[in-house]
């Protein structure tokens, strides 16, 4: 599935790098938005499962992930 691929990169991926490896800013901003669209989803099932929002102050997991994903709240 897509999710055991993802794991099994991030793994390669931490075995590859090094704790004092500096990545080029464009691959830092591309595991940046990489690990913000899995905690939208994350937050977002779990809002679904459980009901209730994970986030605080009343902001919904669900809003976030639609606007990472493009789609206007109105």
């Amino acid at each position: 599935s897509q999710l055991s691929k993802l794991v099994k990169d991030s793994n390669d991926l931490v075995a590859m790098l090094g704790d004092k490896d500096q990545l080029p800013s464009w691959v830092q901003a591309k595991v940046t938005k990489a690990a913000d669209y899995l905690g939208a989803v994350k937050q977002y099932l779990e809002y679904e499962r459980l009901g209730a929002s994970p986030m605080h102050e009343g902001k919904l997991a669900r809003g976030r992930l639609m606007k990472l994903a493009g789609i206007k709240i109105l």
